[in-house]
């Protein structure tokens, strides 16, 4: 007999359901009910193993849960066969706050990576981790009913939503929409650990969790993630997952500060082709060099090639394996120096420079494209000083 969504009440139903999808769709369909069904449990376990005694007693990091549910949601271009199957099973209850319900949403969480290594049971591995969300959520709620009823609606919409909106191989996005948290009265709930996160300062077990936060915050919202940076952050060896949650996420905020100079650095070229669009019948001095507004000073004329080759050597350096700490810093200066002679030239002749600006592309595209001028400058010197800090970051400083 066919199942229909509207027929998904259990895990027996859905699993019924995951078994009739195509073969070659049915691991993707699985590990995006799963994923989702895992993430909506996640105040649950951290909380159970951060802010209790927990973690002290067993080997469950709350850094080692986070870590299965980002490679448990990675896109499926990035999907590597690198990570190891894990197991888990629920030890004694260690006098958590809410008995089980933390063990129950990891279980749920390492049923989601279980799903990816094991293809041909994934239908039945994907239904375990849905029902151990519903137990983790379950035990923590005033009603059972209710909770229940909630959550099978949940993964009733994500059924739906991956056969609205997925690909060829059955891959769907987990951000495609916002995680559906609704009426799901879990405890404790976000808002409540998410400021017990941001206020973390335990001096053996706590750490700065802006970057987990933040991107939670987006999963809740459906918001876009970056793939790129998330990816590297599961596959990269400069993480010991097994240390301190400290230095698991001092190792990540080096990523992510790579990262956000390289979206800058895209940001600063993207402003460079606005302005050569405003100044296009302008004489240009070479295809690499901005339109020359003004008959500039040689110096100054100097300092902008700088600033543009500076730029461009920076940004393939941060996209080495390893960036080199000490090259960082020396571009970051480079860009400090040739950014000031530009910003003193600016200053004393902004006036002049609005003007025959306007003469050669318009009033308003000369006023235009010397602001864009202007902030282009500001936007490296800014990019300069986050280079000489992200090296000192590298360096542990």
């Amino acid at each position: 007999m066919t199942i229909s969504i509207d027929d998904i009440k259990d895990e027996d139903s859905l699993t019924a359901w995951l078994n009739e999808r195509p073969e070659a769709v049915r691991q993707n369909c699985a590990m995006f009910i799963a994923a989702r069904s895992a993430l909506r449990v996640l105040p649950i376990a951290v909380d159970g193993f951060q802010f209790t005694d927990a973690q002290i007693q067993s080997d469950i990091k709350t850094t080692v849960i986070l870590q299965s549910l980002l490679m448990a949601s990675r896109p499926a271009e990035k999907i590597t066969r690198t990570f190891p199957a894990m197991t888990f099973d629920a030890p004694p209850t260690f006098g958590l706050a809410h008995p089980q319900s933390g063990y129950s949403a990891v279980a749920a969480f390492r049923a989601v990576l279980a799903a990816e290594v094991a293809a041909s049971e994934a239908s039945v591995v994907a239904s375990h981790a849905v029902n151990a969300a519903h137990t983790a959520a379950s035990i923590v709620s005033v009603s059972l009913n209710v909770i229940s009823g909630a959550l099978w609606i949940a993964v009733r919409e994500d059924c739906q939503l991956w056969w609205d909106n997925s690909i060829t191989n059955g891959y769907c996005r987990i951000d495609i929409a916002p995680l559906g948290l609704e009426g799901i009265r879990i405890a404790p709930d976000w808002p409540v650990v998410r400021e017990k996160l941001l206020n973390d300062t335990d001096p053996e077990r706590g750490a700065d969790w802006s970057f987990w936060v933040e991107w939670y915050d987006k999963i809740l919202r459906g918001d876009p993630q970056n793939w790129d940076m998330l990816y590297e952050i599961a596959v990269s060896q400069d993480i010991d997952w097994e240390a301190t949650p400290r230095k698991v996420n001092a190792a990540i905020a080096r990523i992510v500060e790579k990262h956000r100079l390289l979206r800058e650095i895209a940001d600063l070229k993207a402003q460079r082709d606005q302005l050569a669009s405003f100044t296009a019948s302008a004489e240009m001095r070479s295809h690499n060099m901005p339109p020359e507004l003004v008959d500039a000073d040689a110096r100054v004329t100097q300092s902008i090639q700088i600033i543009w080759d500076t730029i461009d050597e920076a940004e393939e350096e941060l996209r080495e394996e390893k960036p080199e700490p000490s090259r960082l810093k020396k571009l970051g200066e480079v860009l400090l120096r040739a950014t000031a002679e530009v910003i003193r030239y600016c200053g004393q002749k902004a006036d002049i420079m609005v003007t025959e600006a306007a003469k050669k592309i318009g009033a308003a595209g000369g006023v235009a494209a010397a602001s864009l001028l202007a902030s282009q400058t500001e936007a490296a010197q800014k990019i300069g000083n986050g280079l000489v800090e992200f090296a000192k970051l590298l360096l542990g400083g």
